[in-house]
């Protein structure tokens, strides 16, 4: 199936139903409405702590968020990974305006670990190699056990985008993440603590 949405720029867009999640944090259109711009902002910000999301709930068919939905709001993608084999896996993402890139230990939202941030602003579109952070240390991870694998970007106008991309033991890349390595999470993993 299919979701066919008009968002606030008035692009009617068709979204195909895969693995991944997307819950939008939307604040009004005024740009101080949602303080800040970097990461460190959205993570310290009592209202995104607290707040249950609201917008529109899409699935993509990779981890990568749907282009230009908005101004002045905080994005999550949110999926299961799960490694094909055993071995060291290292993470991108790239975002425009400000991100990060959090796995856990297990398919839970408890245990969530930043495992990159670019140190540069916007990145162009799926362009995982333009600044530092943008890309993990080497991760140790099983074959077939599933892990929570969560991005969040702000956007106060302008572009907007977020993927994340992974390299697998046997060097090759998924950038962005294929659904092939990707399953739709429970609800729980949607907690922040």
């Amino acid at each position: 199936p299919s979701i066919n949405g008009n968002f606030e720029s008035g692009t009617a867009i068709e979204i195909t139903e895969a693995e991944i999640s997307s819950p939008k944090h939307k604040t009004s259109t005024k740009t101080d409405d949602f303080p800040g711009a970097s990461l460190s902002d959205v993570l310290t910000n009592t209202r995104y702590r607290n707040d249950e999301p609201s917008g529109e709930t899409v699935y993509t068919s990779s981890f990568s968020s749907p282009r230009d939905i908005g101004d002045n709001f905080v994005g999550e993608l949110t999926s299961l990974f799960i490694p094909p084999t055993t071995g060291k896996y290292t993470f991108f993402i790239s975002c425009d305006a400000g991100c990060g890139l959090f796995l856990s230990a297990d398919d839970s939202g408890q245990r969530l670990q930043k495992i990159a941030e670019p140190s540069c602003g916007a990145q162009a579109y799926q362009s995982y190699d333009m600044c530092d952070g943008q890309k993990s240390m080497e991760i140790s991870l099983a074959g077939g056990k599933s892990y929570l694998l969560r991005a969040v970007y702000v956007d106060n106008d302008g572009h907007d985008h977020v993927s994340a991309g992974v390299c697998m033991p046997d060097n090759s890349c998924s950038r962005p993440i294929s659904k092939a390595y990707l399953k739709r999470p429970t609800s729980s993993a949607f907690a922040k603590d």
